[in-house]
């Protein structure tokens, strides 16, 4: 084989070669090439997918949409309805609208102002509050000027009598009383008023009291100083007394039908200046010199269950409301304490404290909103009564005699 042989076939073989990589090269592009087109094809399918997963969710909001819009319809409605009901309670119970300003009755008054508190915080009923307001202010002036009235008034007959004209008593000189070489304190009668008990220094007298007839039966030793004040519980028949020794005693019948100790009940820091107990006489509650209001609870004995420490000075007397829920407190602090019960505790707390020109020695609820005070060298009464707006015991007139 000469050169020129050997060079053809060289150039042959090396042209085969050659050719044979252009074609892998061009099967691998090939191959290349049918994975882009199935890229393409899967994209395009999953381009068709996501255009129906954006139909769905353009049809999911639009249902949404059309649910919230028939909701906010409802609510609307249901608002609307609301709001028409309130108007036609509000117009059925504030008689004012339907009557002349000066035919309503003081219950009526009433009526307007809880009617009208429900809405005081609505701009559109201030007209309203205005108004009305303006109104009855004379109304609200005859009224208080009516009540003071009212106090004066006896039980009988519509006159309302002067000063000079209240209940008359009359000393009955036909009745045999020796006359106590004591200082008598404390006075109090059981439930039949036919026993009276009088604290004569450190001693209780029982006395029988019937037909204007008074005769001592026996004397109750226990107390080693004054006795301040006595309370019988009419329901369970025991007597209470309170003295500067800082005991509380309970007083009983035995069974020869004579009265007798039954509990005393210590831890007092200073004299006994007042005791009270409610309706179902399961509790006591005492004041004293030490400037706090104690709580007693009946269970087997009488047992402290609370103590009060808001005042600064002596507490002088107490009282509670017809529904026993406020407990009333005056001192020499120139306080008067309201004190309301926590069913939830079965705790008191105070929640008003009022401060009169005058302290005072007494005070009592005349009833369940509404109460006297007896300033101290004063010669009138204060009248004190609970406004439901303010939530608070506020001063509507005073009696001066």
């Amino acid at each position: 084989m000469n050169q020129i042989e050997y060079c053809v076939i060289n150039a042959q073989e090396i042209s085969l070669k050659q050719v044979n990589s252009i074609q892998q090269q061009m099967i691998s592009e090939l191959n290349g090439l049918n994975v882009l087109l199935k890229h393409k094809t899967n994209l395009i399918k999953n381009k068709e997918s996501f255009i129906t997963d954006i139909s769905l969710i353009n049809e999911y909001f639009q249902h949404i949409k059309q649910n919230c819009t028939q909701q906010i319809d409802i609510s609307c409605q249901i608002l609307l309805d609301v709001e028409k009901k309130l108007l036609n309670q509000l117009k059925k119970k504030s008689i004012f609208l339907q009557k002349e300003w000066n035919d309503l009755n003081h219950e009526e008054v009433d009526q307007a102002i809880n009617c009208l508190s429900q809405f005081q915080n609505d701009n559109s009923y201030r007209k309203d509050f205005v108004l009305f307001f303006d109104k009855i202010k004379d109304k609200i002036s005859i009224r208080q000027s009516k009540i003071s009235k009212l106090i004066r008034t006896c039980s009988l007959g519509n006159s309302v009598p002067d000063s000079k004209s209240f209940w008359k008593y009359q000393l009955m000189q036909d009745v045999a009383f020796t006359k106590q070489d004591q200082k008598c304190h404390a006075i109090t009668f059981d439930k039949d008023r036919r026993l009276m008990m009088v604290g004569c220094m450190e001693k209780i007298k029982v006395f029988s009291f019937t037909l204007g007839n008074i005769l001592q039966l026996q004397i109750l030793e226990k107390h080693s100083e004054p006795i301040w004040c006595l309370e019988f519980l009419k329901q369970s028949n025991l007597l209470l007394s309170g003295s500067y020794d800082r005991l509380i005693c309970q007083w009983g019948l035995n069974a020869k039908n004579q009265w007798q100790l039954k509990q005393t009940l210590t831890g007092h820091t200073g004299f006994i200046s007042c005791l009270i107990t409610n309706q179902e006489e399961n509790l006591i509650i005492s004041s004293i010199g030490d400037k706090t209001i104690r709580f007693w609870k009946k269970k087997i004995q009488w047992e402290l269950s609370q103590t009060i420490a808001d005042h600064t000075g002596q507490v002088h007397s107490l009282s509670l409301n017809q529904s026993e829920k406020i407990l009333l407190s005056c001192c020499k602090d120139y306080a008067i304490l309201v004190s309301k019960i926590d069913y939830r505790n079965n705790l008191w707390s105070v929640v008003q404290i009022i401060k009169p020109e005058k302290y005072g020695l007494g005070l009592c609820f005349l009833s369940d909103i509404q109460f006297s005070f007896q300033p101290v060298d004063k010669d009138k009464m204060i009248i004190y009564q609970f406004n439901s707006v303010s939530e608070k015991f506020e001063q509507i007139t005073d009696w001066t005699w």
